[in-house]
């Protein structure tokens, strides 16, 4: 199982995980700047749970792009 952690996800969290054993891809590491749609077909190509902390609801036009 992959994980995808948007860049507003703590780095603590991600290295928690990483260090539990966890596979963990980091925006805020390794991709810094790239766009929701980009980030979403990252998440849909490694078939993985996108880790965020925004609020999808309020995020005008992020569930139309999902």
């Amino acid at each position: 199982m992959q994980f995808i952690a948007d860049e507003n996800i703590d780095t603590d969290i991600v290295q928690s995980l990483i260090e539990e054993g966890y596979d963990v891809l980091s925006i805020a590491e390794d991709f810094p700047g790239i766009s929701d749609i980009t980030i979403l077909e990252m998440v849909n190509e490694h078939r993985a749970i996108l880790l965020t902390g925004i609020n999808v609801t309020d995020k005008e036009g992020f569930l139309e792009r999902a």
